[in-house]
């Protein structure tokens, strides 16, 4: 039924009175074919249309990316990747899922958790304590560090904090 449907839509697009399906009410067939036409692109250009190829998705991802890499240390929030890419949440995380198998917000996270690693391992940093180096990028809810931490890394951020430590002791 699909095919009157948006036979139905693209009648009102024309002017014309349209003709209803019997057993259908006209209110759910009018939504599920416009919704039904917008993400198959009825929409040309507008924010609920999704992307139409791997190119576009690949877009929306860099520019939604090139906000993230400048300001993983501050808050990111949805709506300025979304302006940044040009797109609506849906469209942008879509565009997520299509490009890197994942949502914007778990992509960020990974993210942090790299960094947060990154900062535990260094030798360099003798004086940063897993709080000090998690608020740093931007994780403050330390009983889910933890957790996200020992599933990306198979460890705990404390384990990470304790194998850079004996290199600080010895004498060279």
């Amino acid at each position: 039924w699909y095919g009157r449907v948006s036979a139905m839509i693209a009648g009102l697009h024309r002017g014309q009175t349209p003709q209803l399906l019997p057993g259908f009410h006209p209110g759910d067939m009018l939504l599920e074919g416009m919704l039904r036409h917008l993400v198959q692109g009825g929409a040309r250009g507008g924010a609920l249309a999704l992307p139409r190829s791997q190119t576009q998705s690949a877009r929306i991802v860099a520019r939604a990316r090139a906000v993230i890499d400048g300001g993983l240390d501050n808050p990111i929030r949805i709506d300025s990747l979304c302006d940044a890419a040009q797109c609506s949440r849906s469209v942008l995380y879509r565009a997520f899922e299509n490009v890197l198998g994942e949502s914007p917000i778990s992509y960020v996270l990974k993210l942090r958790l790299n960094r947060i690693r990154e900062d535990l391992a260094d030798p360099d940093e003798a004086m940063r304590t897993v709080s000090i180096v998690s608020a740093r990028w931007g994780i403050t809810e330390f009983g889910r560090l933890a957790g996200w931490y020992r599933a990306q890394f198979g460890e705990t951020p404390s384990e990470t904090l304790r194998r850079r430590q004996p290199r600080l002791g010895r004498s060279a």
